[in-house]
């Protein structure tokens, strides 16, 4: 706290360094700086005795929000009950299956999904200590959550937009209370910066391994080297992915039709596209669309 001139009295400003000490406010501001995913869906849902949703791996990631009743999850080999005020993320392509709690006659829950757009192959919502959380203020987390629903009755767009923000102070609580811990990156990442911002802005365009390795100053054979010690892929299976989860992006936000869609995001063919899409998200895009818009 420290003495502020004021021309209305005595007064001092509080500048909360405690709230987020340097170390804290960094990961905080490199997460929120870097952090890019958009919420596919949110939805508050009733459900009852026997209820289940039978084991499964899905290609986005998801969040369960226990408003009441008890939920029992198991996430990966992990297994847990959870109630009223806590929440269960689940990364993509994570086993998992979820139900109400034995003697639990009824429950309520609002489901995220999410799709990570992740540069530098991180999902920020594997930074968690674990995918049991408990919320701070679960009931205004929890008001703001049902606003969004309801807004996707006038504007599905606006209200997922919105929805993203409130899972950004999700980030920010458990950065804070120390049970969030951003992927740091590794000296060769970091030798690769260049490279992945190279990426991002052009990935829409044709453009060599040559080019790459002149960003970073490499030649071609060392550049593939560490490319692949940094992000356990070669650099055309990385561009290739970002591509795909840009192409995920619009099929969520726009009802273009697949040719322009598979342009956008920078593939030459709608057949290679609509392949490629399949592959990787074990879905066609048209699929992958109708499941993430209605």
């Amino acid at each position: 706290m420290e003495q502020d001139d004021s021309l209305y009295g005595n007064e001092t400003k509080d500048r909360l360094e405690t709230l987020f000490p340097p170390e804290k406010a960094n990961d905080a501001l490199r997460l929120l700086d870097g952090i890019r995913f958009v919420v596919l869906n949110v939805s508050l849902w009733h459900c009852r005795k026997n209820w289940r949703v039978p084991r499964r791996q899905i290609s986005d990631t998801l969040i369960l929000f226990a408003l009441d009743g008890k939920f029992h999850l198991e996430i990966d080999g992990q297994e847990k009950t959870i109630g009223p005020g806590e929440c269960a993320v689940i990364p993509e392509h994570l086993p998992h299956t979820y139900s109400l709690a034995g003697g639990c006659s009824a429950g309520s829950n609002i489901i995220v999904h999410v799709l990570p757009l992740y540069d530098l192959l991180e999902n920020p919502f594997r930074g968690f200590d674990s995918p049991f959380l408990k919320l701070e203020y679960p009931e205004s987390f929890f008001s703001r959550l049902k606003m969004s629903v309801a807004l996707k009755n006038s504007s599905r767009h606006v209200a997922l937009s919105y929805a993203a923000h409130i899972l950004q102070d999700l980030f920010l609580e458990k950065i804070r209370t120390g049970s969030f811990h951003p992927s740091p990156n590794s000296g060769l990442r970091t030798r690769l910066s260049g490279v992945f911002e190279f990426i991002s802005n052009n990935y829409k365009h044709d453009f060599s391994i040559e080019e790459l390795a002149a960003v970073v100053n490499l030649k071609q054979a060392r550049f593939r080297r560490i490319f692949r010690e940094a992000c356990a892929m070669a650099p055309n299976e990385y561009v290739h992915r970002i591509r795909l989860q840009n192409a995920a992006r619009l099929l969520v936000r726009f009802n273009w039709e697949l040719s322009r869609i598979a342009a956008a995001a920078g593939f030459h063919s709608s057949t290679y596209f609509c392949t490629s899409f399949r592959k990787h998200f074990h879905m066609t895009p048209e699929q992958f669309r109708q499941a993430y818009s209605n």
